[in-house]
């Protein structure tokens, strides 16, 4: 039997992340997302996970982000971090039974891109249905952070760029070992990013 809990997330040259499991929340992985008002009219995915159940995920994101903005900070924002920073990774809007906010332990990270990402399973078959993937199904995704500015609009943020995405066994934390196979760090090499997948994106939240 195998714990899907002993996958442990990578981190790449400081800002990519291939995650530990995480659940899905939604996601548009064979398309792009051109539904609703937030709309992004690119391939998305958006994933929780919870920072005391999952310390080394967590520890791994804001590690990455840091030096996303650690990079911002020197080309793009005048060596200071803006005040009104936009982010793709955003806590739980939680309260207590008075209406006062209260920290949550749930995190949400969306990530996009301009192509279509590298979908399989945990055999390495690639996938081919969007119904594959739903809502609460386990995932790994392999990301790269980084920071932008938009001069005209005077938003500045820190975005996730889409690359992999492998649907895990998510009947049971524990599967036979001949089912499962973990890929070699390899198997989730990002493809280059096209100029217009660095740009664009504002870091709105997206209703959940």
């Amino acid at each position: 039997m195998f714990d899907l809990t002993s996958i442990h997330p990578l981190v790449k040259d400081g800002t990519t992340v291939i995650t530990s499991p995480v659940r899905l929340v939604n996601g548009s992985i064979f398309s792009r997302q051109t539904d609703g008002d937030f709309a992004s009219n690119k391939y998305e995915v958006t994933i929780a996970f919870d920072k005391e159940k999952s310390p080394e995920l967590y520890q791994a994101i804001m590690g990455a982000l840091r030096q996303a903005e650690e990079t911002g900070k020197t080309n793009l924002w005048g060596g200071t971090t803006p005040s009104n920073l936009h982010c793709c990774l955003r806590a739980k809007a939680e309260y207590d039974d008075k209406g006062n906010a209260i920290e949550s332990n749930t995190y949400y990270l969306t990530a996009r891109s301009d192509f279509e990402p590298k979908h399989f399973d945990a055999s390495r078959k690639k996938l081919t249905s969007e119904n594959e993937f739903f809502p609460g199904c386990y995932v790994r995704i392999q990301v790269e952070f980084y920071p932008w500015h938009r001069t005209n609009e005077e938003k500045s943020g820190i975005s996730a760029s889409l690359y992999v995405v492998q649907k895990l066994p998510s009947s049971s934390a524990y599967v036979d070992m001949d089912d499962f196979f973990i890929p070699e760090v390899e198997d989730f090499q990002p493809r280059t990013p096209s100029p217009e997948d660095r740009l664009g994106d504002d870091g709105a939240e997206l209703p959940l």
